[in-house]
């Protein structure tokens, strides 16, 4: 986390130049897709990458990751190549890594007792919320599939036998509960509708970003790391 910290930091002080990700989709395809995302980051790590990562939904039932990634790390003085590796990891963590510091930062240091998760794509979400919040003893899961759901229940016991998780079979039942709730599915098109039924003050982790309508997502005050970048593709 502290290495996410770093390289928002570096981004704010414009150190970081972000061209758009490219979004490779197929005909006829569209649960797959493979994003190219290319970046510099100086301010003392000046390494230019490529994160080239594929998203399969299927293949889970093939006994695959869903997701698959290579990155490409390229020295900035020569421009050469320094490493090529697996990225899907690294993706993860990164990702849980920047949602929990959102997390922290847009409660201000409070302590949260529970927290919401949408999609079984949350896990490595949950275990850095967990290193954040060491106060959380809840958490209130729902997916689509109940199997996932329950799949991720067992999951979050291996990171915590202190933590409680609660699943539950619609959406609304998690928005309820209001405080900390995180999206992250697969779903690829708008389900959430409303949040009237979200207390106030509640904060949503949008990591997923195709599950709220227009209408839900303007209903709410959106903070967001860099806005030309998140109103692409």
């Amino acid at each position: 986390m502290d290495v996410v910290v770093a390289a928002y930091l570096s981004h704010a002080r414009a150190a970081s130049p972000l061209p758009h990700s490219q979004f490779l989709s197929f005909p006829g395809e569209p649960l797959n897709r493979i994003i190219a995302l290319p970046a510099f980051l100086g301010d003392g790590f000046d390494l230019a990458g490529l994160k080239w990562v594929a998203s399969f939904r299927a293949n889970r039932e093939k006994g695959f990751d869903r997701a698959s990634a290579v990155l490409i790390l390229n020295s900035h003085q020569t421009g050469r190549p320094l490493a090529i590796m697996e990225g899907s990891i690294i993706s993860a963590k990164r990702t849980a890594a920047s949602s929990a510091l959102a997390a922290r930062c847009l409660n201000d240091g409070r302590q949260l007792s529970h927290a919401g998760f949408v999609g079984w794509v949350n896990f490595e979400i949950a275990r850095f919320l967990l290193a954040s919040f060491p106060s959380l003893s809840h958490f209130y899961v729902y997916d689509s599939v109940a199997k996932n759901s329950e799949q991720f229940k067992r999951k979050c016991r291996e990171l915590s036998a202190n933590v409680e998780v609660t699943c539950h079979a619609e959406v609304d039942d998690v928005l309820s509960r209001g405080g900390l709730i995180s999206f992250a599915t697969t779903a690829i098109k708008p389900f959430v509708e409303t949040l009237e039924n979200c207390p106030q003050g509640s904060t949503i982790l949008d990591v997923s970003l195709r599950d709220f309508t227009p209408a839900a997502v303007l209903s709410c005050d959106n903070v967001v790391d860099d806005v030309d970048h998140v109103c692409r593709a």
